[in-house]
């Protein structure tokens, strides 16, 4: 329940300022100094100011998509390479298929490929599959043909950095990965036609 009344009260005059508040403010202590400049910003020299404008169109372009002049590509170095070693070492005497792995490293990225043909048939192309290992996720893997008429292909790499060509014929290749804004370059691969069964 509320209660309401009214009184005349314009006969008399309230203070309502205490003695304390009727003095003058004391000075700020040194650290109520330093919380208020740390809230205000000071204004940044010419020269800065200039260096940020100069910055700012190249990271614009940056953010807009990777260009030729700012791409950064890198060279696999092999670190195995079966075709060094004989079928026996390898456990495949009585494999039909004819297989190949070449293993590249290229700073924290390791790259397993596996060039496969079946060896009973002289008209099956052959498939290179392989994987991506490391910290960046590769986005695609593109292989082209070092011969005039050999070819361009191109794949996309898995979420695990796997790919896979088919049906590619003999001869010399250059295998590319790409990443955000740079590159592997494999050495030149090559592989002969396959023989006779």
């Amino acid at each position: 329940m509320a209660l309401c009344c009214q009184t005349d009260l314009s006969g008399i005059t309230m203070n309502s300022t205490s003695p304390e508040e009727s003095q003058p403010p004391a000075e700020p202590s040194e650290l109520e100094r330093v919380l208020r400049d740390s809230r205000t910003m000071a204004e940044p020299p010419d020269t800065v100011l200039q260096r940020a404008f100069d910055i700012w169109p190249a990271r614009s372009a940056a953010a807009a998509g990777p260009s030729v002049s700012n791409w950064k590509r890198l060279w696999a170095r092999l670190s195995f390479d079966s075709g060094d070693t004989g079928p026996l070492a390898l456990g495949l005497r009585g494999d039909t298929r004819q297989t190949r792995q070449w293993l590249f490293e290229c700073e924290a990225h390791d790259i397993d490929l596996r060039l496969s043909n079946d060896a009973l048939s002289t008209d099956t192309p052959w498939q290179l599959s392989g994987q991506v290992l490391g910290p960046q996720a590769a986005r695609r893997v593109r292989l082209v043909g070092v011969d005039g008429g050999a070819g361009y292909f191109e794949v996309n790499v898995s979420e695990l950095g796997d790919f896979h060509f088919d049906r590619l014929p003999a001869g010399r290749w250059q295998l590319s990965i790409d990443f955000d804004g740079w590159s592997i370059d494999v050495p030149e691969l090559a592989w002969p036609t396959p023989p006779a069964g």
